[in-house]
């Protein structure tokens, strides 16, 4: 329960996004509880940040900072989620008055921001439903460890609000750095990757993120995906098995310096992804197509399908080269992401005096 609920202090929260390096699909319930699924990815170094603060007009009021707009809920009644671009933070309110504050409901202002639009493939609902629980259970001083943290974002988006996707990243938001996940019908694991310092510095210099100017819904292409398993399709299944145990045989190099056949077995895993690509976009076929030269080791759609960003992994003195070829069309752009070993994490601007 919430030791404190009438609190004057202001809390900030900065929770990571993620990229993945394999096994994207396979951390869909509807496979591991059935096969066991296993991924690989980071946390990276653009965030989404939330703040909390007590709302004196004693009514909740959520401003979505990126898209330059707000609104206000009485508290007085029941809320109901109806508009899309609120129901997230809706559904994080709700949860945490029924789970932490006897079902009450207090006057808050929830501020957010996202470095990256959502359907751009970077996890970035999951990080909001996890930088907002981790905001508001600081804000009442309830304590979450980073398992329970991660645990109930992903009730709130799957079962709560019926949202397609997985479990990755949840659990990379809330950890941060590089993860082993792991998951089957009885258990969830997360371990923390050991990487070796030469080749943890070389992966940092290699990765490139490349916007297509495409939002995409990533649900539609998950339920695709689930679709698939459970009809026994086999072409997906052995696509799936695949990524599976192309995971694990990334891990045995993580540890190594060898970046070279990591980056071996890591374009195995990206090129039979690209495979899947949707011809209605060609545009993000043909970019892939352009930067395939000499000094890009790997490509893909970064999460799950036909837009958002394409993650690369390149010989960073070839990216002048990258900007050459995306320079006609103002939509593409590039941003060069770090890992980012800190999971969600708060601090208090301003305090009880």
């Amino acid at each position: 329960m919430a030791k404190n609920t009438k609190t004057n202090r202001i809390i900030l929260n900065k929770t990571p996004l993620r990229l993945s390096f394999g096994g994207g699909g396979t951390e869909l319930p509807i496979y591991y509880e059935k096969y066991g699924g296993c991924v690989i990815n980071t946390a990276i170094n653009l965030f989404v940040i939330t703040k909390i603060e007590k709302n004196k007009e004693n009514k909740l009021k959520i401003i979505l900072s990126d898209l330059n707009k707000s609104k206000i809920f009485s508290i007085k009644k029941k809320i109901y989620i109806k508009n899309n671009h609120y129901k997230i933070h809706l559904a994080v309110y709700k949860k945490i008055s029924e789970l932490y504050l006897n079902n009450k409901q207090y006057p808050i202002i929830i501020t957010s921001y996202s470095d990256a639009p959502i359907g751009s493939g970077l996890g970035t609902s999951s990080t909001l439903t996890v930088s907002l629980i981790k905001a508001m259970t600081d804000f009442f001083n309830i304590k979450v460890n980073k398992f329970k943290l991660a645990s109930v974002a992903f009730d709130i988006e799957r079962n709560y609000l019926k949202l397609s996707g997985g479990l990755q990243d949840h659990f990379s938001a809330a950890y941060g750095g590089i993860n082993k996940i792991t998951a089957n019908l009885n258990k969830i694991a997360i371990k923390k990757q050991k990487v070796n310092k030469q080749l943890f510095d070389q992966i940092n210099n290699s990765m490139l993120l490349i916007y297509t100017g495409i939002s995409r819904d990533s649900g539609e292409e998950i339920n695709k995906l689930k679709n698939n398993i459970k009809i026994k399709n086999n072409k997906y299944l052995n696509y799936l098995h695949f990524q599976k145990k192309n995971v694990y045989q990334q891990i045995k190099l993580f540890n190594t310096n060898n970046i070279y056949k990591l980056f071996t077995t890591v374009k195995k895993s990206w090129s039979y992804k690209n495979k899947f690509l949707s011809n209605k976009h060609a545009s993000i076929k043909n970019i892939i197509k352009k930067i395939s030269f000499k000094g890009v080791y790997a490509t893909k759609i970064s999460g799950a399908g036909n837009g958002g960003f394409i993650f690369c992994l390149c010989n960073p003195l070839i990216i002048g080269k990258i900007k050459k070829i995306l320079k006609n069309n103002r939509k593409n752009y590039i941003i060069r992401p770090s890992i980012y070993n800190k999971g969600s994490h708060s601090i208090i601007i301003s305090n009880d005096k």
